[in-house]
């Protein structure tokens, strides 16, 4: 049936739902970006962020037999330089989660998606987009990505319970560090997940959005006849295709005017009631030669310069003069009377 919709979205589709900020959701894209900077991020500050922690530590439990003020002072200070820390790490990932949402989405701002759906209160819409496909694979690819991480986490300490008890009879000095490499390997694993799980969500994404601005044939039809133009203009574009297709030979021309620099040869019939057609015109040192060619053929020549100027000028090869051509042409056909 034309009404089913199995046709791929046109260009033109999916450009006029981008402008309507119908976009992909790629959120997870995003998170999988916003979350590796920031660990990237931490990773290379966690020199003078532990730093400061260390030191706001210090500061605050050195402070307990200290004044009261003073210890307020010493321990304000020393957040201060924390809270900087903290505060940076805020505004870059802020700002390149922004800049990488504007990229993934081509800078595209679109006011009419921030203006009001009241079709989203339609209890049967609601009902609708809880089993859509949208709906059912964002179900599946959390339950997806949460089993991936519980099976991780459940490895990582079930394998390494024997060496935390072991590494507890050392204390601190064994602990630690075994613990810290063991969460390093929780995190890299992690974020490899959500790298693998965003570049897949990112192809079925596209697919998805896709699938729901299919469109039917008739639409398809309707939207590429839309594209070709204006009438007028389609119809001079098929004008120029068929006598691209169909030039006439240059002897088939019925009168030839010229000067000492230009000529032009045109098919015109008087009865015909039709403006003269341009079969060619050429300009330079050859106009001699071309019109002794002419004048072999049989074809009538006129040496009228100014009617030959204008009609070089106004002349395209394969289409028809200008209404204005018709005071030149009364011209030659006076001087073909006359001869």
């Amino acid at each position: 049936m034309s009404g089913e919709k199995t046709e791929q979205p046109t260009h033109k589709r999916l450009e006029d739902q981008r402008k309507e900020g119908q976009l992909p959701q790629r959120k997870n894209v995003v998170e999988a970006g916003l979350v590796t900077f920031a660990v990237l991020l931490l990773i290379g500050i966690s020199g003078p962020l532990w730093g400061s922690l260390v030191t706001l530590s210090t500061t605050v439990f050195s402070g307990v037999d200290r004044d009261f003020d003073a210890a307020r002072a010493s321990s304000f200070a020393a957040a201060m330089d924390v809270v900087y820390l903290v505060l940076a790490v805020c505004v870059l990932v802020s700002m390149v989660t922004l800049l990488f949402g504007l990229l993934l989405n081509r800078f595209n701002f679109a006011p009419k998606a921030l203006s009001p759906k009241f079709q989203k209160f339609n209890p049967v819409n609601q009902i609708k987009g809880i089993f859509s496909k949208a709906t059912i694979y964002n179900f599946i690819r959390l339950l997806v990505y949460f089993s991936i991480i519980a099976t991780l986490l459940y490895l990582v300490i079930a394998n390494d319970i024997e060496n935390a008890i072991n590494a507890s009879h050392c204390g601190w000095a064994c602990l630690y560090p075994f613990f810290v490499s063991r969460f390093k390997i929780v995190v890299a694993v992690i974020l490899i997940v959500l790298v693998l799980l965003a570049a897949l969500d990112f192809r079925i994404q596209t697919l998805l959005f896709t699938s729901q601005n299919k469109m039917a044939k008739d639409e398809v039809k309707r939207e590429h006849k839309g594209q070709e133009g204006d009438p007028e203009i389609k119809a001079g574009r098929k004008s120029v295709a068929m006598n691209d297709a169909a030039m006439p030979l240059l002897s088939d021309a019925t009168h030839v005017v010229h000067s000492d620099q230009v000529l032009v040869a045109i098919i015109f019939y008087p009865a015909a009631r039709q403006r003269p057609y341009v079969v060619f015109k050429a300009k330079g040192a050859s106009v001699a030669g071309l019109c002794r060619k002419f004048r072999g053929w049989k074809v009538p020549t006129f040496n009228i310069p100014t009617v030959a100027l204008d009609f070089y000028r106004m002349a395209t090869p394969g289409q028809y003069m200008p209404a204005r051509s018709a005071k030149g042409m009364s011209r030659i056909l006076q001087a073909s009377g006359g001869g």
